[in-house]
């Protein structure tokens, strides 16, 4: 997990993964950029729920219940929860798998 967390910092991208029942697992320091979430705020928290803006918690569901079935979701635009003015963002998500492809989460 440290070698994950290390190489998503170094990529400088904000890219963050989620587990099967949809908790947060990784958090890029990008995404804390983005979001103005830490890592520490974030990570074991229901993604949707701590995230996304309650308007938006249906379509984000909908799209991490079909990146666990396999489907890379393009990009959806959803507007963040811990944004007074409403921050909107882009997030694109796909399926994380693990070493012998079995899916782990997003």
């Amino acid at each position: 997990a440290e070698h994950l967390s290390g190489a998503l910092d170094a990529s400088g991208a904000p890219i963050f993964c989620v587990d099967l029942e949809g908790r947060v697992l990784e958090w890029s320091l990008k995404v804390e950029k983005v979001t103005g979430l830490s890592k520490g705020q974030v990570q074991g928290q229901d993604f949707t729920s701590q995230c996304i803006a309650e308007t938006f918690h249906k379509a984000t569901r909908k799209a991490l219940d079909q990146a666990r079935r396999g489907l890379e979701v393009g990009r959806f635009n959803v507007t963040l929860a811990n944004e007074e003015n409403g921050k909107e963002t882009w997030i694109s998500l796909a399926p994380w798998r693990s070493a012998t492809g079995i899916i782990v989460g997003t």
